[in-house]
């Protein structure tokens, strides 16, 4: 398993790191700002070539990307996204 990250966000040295350290997951994260349109053009082009799956019409049109894994902190970062989750008040299905 993996995340995707995409847009302006990657730009950062911080927020790609922060992502992988709270989620425990690698990032894949791609530096052009047109990732809304390189999604459409890959929908697309499987659209067009219907004997090829998204998957290998993704993996041929994939762009250069920078990979990020989780760092030494990730263990602290989780726990502080932990304690969080556990801080915010639980929803009761009753009053929604």
């Amino acid at each position: 398993n993996e995340l995707v990250m995409g847009g302006g966000a990657p730009a950062s040295r911080v927020t790609p790191q922060l992502v992988g350290d709270v989620t425990g997951l690698p990032l894949r994260c791609f530096t052009g700002t047109d990732a809304s349109l390189l999604g459409a053009a890959m929908l697309a082009s499987g659209l067009l070539e219907p004997h090829k799956n998204l998957d290998q019409v993704a993996t041929a049109m994939m762009p250069p990307f920078m990979r990020v894994e989780p760092g030494p902190n990730a263990p602290y970062y989780q726990e502080q996204y932990r304690r969080y989750l556990a801080s915010l008040p639980v929803a009761d299905a009753n009053q929604l």
